[in-house]
């Protein structure tokens, strides 16, 4: 299960089998799959980013 929280406006996702990443990036093995997230009674379906060598 990957976690996500909302900070201003974006998700950020949280792996927690991931040992080491910087804020606001992903673990490659969910970079570019989707996402539920939910709020309240309404959901919300998104994709987590792929970052490049620039993001990083």
């Amino acid at each position: 299960m990957v976690t996500a929280i909302m900070v201003d406006g974006k998700p950020i996702f949280l792996e927690g089998t991931e040992k080491f990443n910087k804020y606001g990036t992903f673990a490659t093995r969910i970079q570019g799959k989707r996402g539920l997230i939910e709020n309240g009674s309404e959901f919300e379906l998104v994709q987590v980013p792929q970052l490049t060598a620039a993001l990083i």
